[in-house]
């Protein structure tokens, strides 16, 4: 599968370490899953140009979980 970098607050870590990882390996779970939705509403907005204010209101939530995620993982 090769050797995957995330940048997170200009620092960058291995993901891989914590994918595999059973203690953290559900949080990937979870954040390939707001990784997906958040590519999802992105084409929503592109596609229906007047959904762009709740999409991105949408994007915004999205984000802020997968950062949470990110955080959790990091401490």
């Amino acid at each position: 599968m090769g050797i995957r970098t995330f940048c997170y607050n200009i620092k960058i870590m291995d993901i891989e370490k914590f994918r595999d990882n059973p203690k953290t390996s559900y949080l990937f779970r979870e954040y390939d899953r707001f990784v997906k939705e958040i590519n999802e509403t992105k084409e929503l907005i592109v596609a229906d140009p007047n959904m762009a204010e709740i999409a991105g209101d949408e994007i915004n939530n999205l984000e802020a979980s997968r950062d949470a995620i990110i955080k959790t993982i990091e401490d």
